[in-house]
């Protein structure tokens, strides 16, 4: 039994050795989410286009530094989706190795 085990879960314990080589567990800091909102110069109003050049730039720069929110927010939470992925494999190998008590950390 232990050994279908083995076999069945062997790329959860490779994936665990290798995550764990890339990942040395950082604190990272809570996620903070940005506005769903795109910014209020998207606004769609027929009659009103951009004012100018400077009016279309301002906007643009709006834009941009929402996207880049959006990604930077994006990354974080993938980021700590994969450590706790990483925590949940670790605690697995150690209970598939048969430990007493896999929640007590070595120090």
């Amino acid at each position: 039994m232990i050994n279908m085990l083995n076999k069945a879960f062997l790329p959860l314990i490779i994936g665990g050795i290798i995550s764990g080589a890339l990942w040395t567990n950082p604190v990272l800091a809570e996620c903070q989410k940005p506005d769903y909102d795109p910014p209020k110069c998207t606004n769609q109003y027929i009659e009103i286009q951009f004012l100018d050049a400077k009016d279309f730039e301002s906007c643009k720069k709006e834009v941009t530094y929402f996207l880049e929110r959006l990604d930077i927010w994006s990354k974080c939470v993938a980021d700590e989706a994969r450590l706790k992925g990483d925590e949940a494999i670790k605690q697995f190998n150690c209970k598939v190795n048969g430990t007493v008590n896999c929640l007590e950390t070595s120090g």
